[in-house]
């Protein structure tokens, strides 16, 4: 499988320790539930953060990510900018804190490509 934005966002939201993982108990194109985490955070504490779908009966959601735009804790519930197919239970997923937002992520992204110079084909 190819190395992509998705694996590497993220794998430097792993390696600097801003990211928990989760298994959803379900959700729709712009809710996650989760069944795991539920009361180990604290309210509003991922918005903004990013929420990956790593692994899923659902494929097509699978190496997706998307902007958080609430947390509730007491629920467990993610909600998030849209995607194109509803969280199935059992989805796996990462959840990054917003202290290195998604936008931010990508542009530091952009700028190692281009540090690395013309490509040649």
């Amino acid at each position: 499988m190819p190395f992509t934005l998705f694996d590497l966002i993220l794998g430097a939201h792993d390696y600097i320790g801003t990211v928990s993982y989760g298994v959803s108990s379900a959700g729709t194109t712009i809710v996650l539930n989760d069944r795991t985490e539920s009361t180990a955070h604290a309210d509003d504490q991922f918005n903004n953060g990013t929420l990956f779908f790593i692994q899923s009966t659902n494929v097509s959601i699978q190496q997706q990510y998307r902007r958080i735009t609430d947390y509730t804790a007491s629920s467990g519930q993610y909600t998030f900018t849209t995607i194109s197919s509803a969280v199935t239970a059992g989805t796996q997923y990462a959840v990054a804190t917003p202290e290195f937002n998604l936008t931010l992520m990508e542009r530091l992204a952009n700028d190692a490509l281009r540090s690395l110079g013309p490509l040649v084909y």
